[in-house]
């Protein structure tokens, strides 16, 4: 058997505590679990389920992707997309047991920035260059659940990156431009070694 990763271990015990009873909140009348989708950055999309298992705490999973955002065509002819996608265990402890929250997540996130040339002869290429990058990140928030079961929430925190991995896929003879080289590494660095900014731009759902 090999070694599981940090977050393949946190993910069995989410799943495990998801699985349990929440015996702390046994009486309480309001919604145990939520399910929502969200809108945010660096994580473009994504859909969280999530469980109370203390009297002001829940936990879940999250996971998003988002293929071919944005697509333009470059003045050199190359024609350039993203990627990208992601998977967390997301915590929350709801303070007075009312809708401000701070949040934990711990998360994994691939990148990956796209080139096409095939508009000069001998100069074709297709490159990928991809950043894997496992996470952390503090946050705090704001999630209300209304009666009808209608959740409406947003977030903001910072991702701190805890270890990283590039790659590059190509094809073809070509290769990018010495300039755009130094802006896709100098890009794929931002994102794997440097903190950032956790935005959740709006969160929608339905609690029961």
């Amino acid at each position: 058997m090999g070694k599981k990763s940090p977050l393949t271990s946190a993910l069995l015990l989410a799943a495990a505590l998801c699985a349990a009873s929440p015996a702390a909140a046994v009486g309480n009348d309001r919604p145990k679990w939520n399910i929502t989708t969200a809108a945010g950055f660096p994580n473009f999309f994504t859909a969280q389920v999530a469980r109370q298992v203390g009297d002001k705490f829940f936990l879940g999973l999250s996971g998003g992707a988002a293929a071919g955002l944005p697509e333009k065509r470059e003045a050199c002819g190359a024609l350039v997309s993203m990627a990208a996608s992601n998977v967390e265990v997301v915590s929350r402890y709801h303070f007075t047991g009312a809708a401000f929250f701070g949040g934990f997540n711990l998360g994994y996130q691939d990148f990956s920035v796209n080139s096409k040339q095939n508009t000069v002869p001998g100069a074709e290429y297709d490159i990928t260059d991809g950043v894997k990058v496992y996470y952390a990140t503090p946050h705090i928030g704001w999630l209300k659940a209304y009666g009808s079961g209608f959740t409406l929430g947003f977030e903001l925190g910072l991702r701190l990156p805890l270890s990283t991995s590039r790659y590059t896929e190509r094809s073809g003879p070509g290769d990018y431009d010495p300039s755009v080289r130094k802006t896709v590494n100098d890009g794929m660095d931002l994102l794997a070694k440097k903190p950032m900014p956790f935005l959740t731009l709006i969160r929608l759902g339905y609690s029961f």
